[in-house]
């Protein structure tokens, strides 16, 4: 090759290195950074009183609104309970954003997809409409968890190290998703406050037979509105209710949500054939019925119908067992009243024997832990079958007796010997005539898997 020649290769080569060279030092308009400027994206809060979230030419596809009585609802979801938390998580978000200018020239808006014909539009309004704050967000993501961003009055656009999108319920490409309505819906079904509820019912329907399993009511001493308690409704129930107990269960209820909030209209949901009902009745005469229907197919969760509520919930199934319980739910910590010091004596039967034995004077080891089992002796369900009756006569019997100091009558724990149905718990009983119930097979075992520790110690031999 001639030396001409090798000349112009030459510097053919060092002008295609150098394009190469600016061409990777050259960065778009979005991932330039200008200069650090706060991005002041506060507002009052306190007055909005609508937002309207969409995309593009559909600036308002989800309306979230204070209704007369200031809760957030739905009027694009069938006016629906918002999730006041997710509003509250929005309001927050915005000003705390933190990043940097980008660009302060409309004509470079369409870089970062912040023209009004594709960006994401946030607005707040005041209750009269007119608008307090309104952001738009680019649909093109710089990296996970951040946005280009800019106000509706301004030409600036910045980039946030902030996860809006995830904020308004977006969580898969923006450019391909957009805002939907039910995102925003509570799923909770009820927050019953414990000092507002008096009632408490639960149904349950077998061949369309409707039994009650569970029904408590607070009494109020008429000599005193201070002194409240609550009580089985019932009769026949074994064991006393516990306040705290049913305090915990609406703490449970308010705390079980939903997986997802339902189009009422979409399919039969099943409610006209329920199996299973709660109902709660508030001091100042309010209502709430929660109903539940037919099984998902595909997520065994149950669909879940609330009285006052106009969209339907799928309530995952974990859940629904946590709120299907009967009146055993509610019996204290000590549901047999174990008072060492008032006992006098305790006889315990098993099929292998028997022993006796004075807790309030016999202080050894295996007393104490024996003792302690039967205060906490866990009762697993009530049972309703109105056949199932204890075999006193099978040879498998196992009972305790407990005398108590005082006391003429003496009282009397009956256990079958073999689980019940064929599964890990024992048909239990008290000899009074109230309601059979199932124990644990732990409990069975702590009462009268080994007696042989109970047995009174030799006599010292005589000398």
């Amino acid at each position: 090759m001639k030396l001409k020649h090798l000349v112009i290769f030459g510097v053919l080569l060092a002008l295609l290195a150098l394009a190469v060279v600016l061409k990777q030092h050259q960065k778009p308009a979005e991932l330039t950074t200008e200069e650090y400027v706060p991005l002041n994206l506060s507002f009052d809060s306190a007055k909005v009183a609508r937002i309207e979230i969409g995309k593009g030419k559909n600036p308002k596809a989800v309306e979230i609104k204070k209704n007369e009585a200031g809760v957030w609802v739905l009027p694009t979801f069938f006016g629906a309970r918002a999730d006041e938390k997710k509003i509250q998580d929005l309001f927050k978000a915005i000003p705390e954003a933190k990043g940097e200018l980008r660009a302060k020239d409309k004509a470079l808006f369409a870089d970062f997809g912040l023209t009004e014909d594709k960006a994401y539009r946030i607005g707040f309004l005041d209750g009269a409409g007119k608008p307090v704050f309104t952001l738009l967000l680019g649909p093109k993501i710089p990296q996970y968890a951040s946005v280009f961003l800019r106000k509706a009055d301004s030409d600036q656009v910045f980039y946030a190290g902030a996860d809006l999108f995830g904020r308004i319920g977006i969580y898969d490409d923006p450019e391909k998703s957009s805002p939907k309505s039910d995102t925003w819906a509570s799923l909770i079904l009820a927050d019953p406050k414990s000092d507002q509820v008096d009632e408490l019912e639960i149904q349950r329907s077998t061949g369309g037979k409707k039994m009650t399993v569970s029904h408590v009511r607070r009494e109020t001493d008429p000599n005193d509105l201070s002194k409240k308690w609550w009580k089985y409704e019932r009769a026949g129930v074994p064991f006393a209710p516990d306040a705290a107990k049913i305090k915990q269960f609406f703490k449970v209820l308010g705390t079980s949500p939903a997986s997802k909030a339902l189009d009422p209209k979409a399919k039969d949901y099943g409610f006209s054939a329920s199996k299973w009902q709660m109902k709660l009745h508030q001091d100042n005469g309010q209502e709430v019925l929660i109903t539940a229907g037919a099984e998902d197919p595909a997520t065994q969760g149950i669909f879940i119908q609330v009285s006052n509520e106009p969209v339907v919930f799928l309530l995952p199934k974990y859940y629904f067992n946590n709120l299907d319980v009967d009146d055993s739910k509610f019996f204290g910590e000590n549901p047999l009243a174990i008072d060492t010091e008032k006992i006098e004596k305790i006889f315990v039967h098993a099929p292998s024997g028997e022993v006796a034995f004075s807790p309030k004077t016999d202080k050894r080891d295996a007393v104490n832990r024996y003792v302690n089992n039967l205060k906490g002796l866990l009762v697993s369900k009530l049972v309703f079958d109105p056949s199932a009756k204890i075999q006193s006569k099978s040879g498998q019997l196992n009972w305790i007796e407990i005398k108590k100091e005082g006391v003429p009558e003496t009282f009397f724990l009956d256990v079958e010997g073999t689980p019940s149905g064929g599964g890990k718990e024992y048909l239990a009983g008290k000899r009074d005539g109230t309601q059979l119930f199932l124990i644990s097979e732990s409990s069975f075992k702590n009462l009268f898997g080994d007696l042989r520790s109970l047995e009174p110690p030799p006599e010292p031999a005589k000398t």
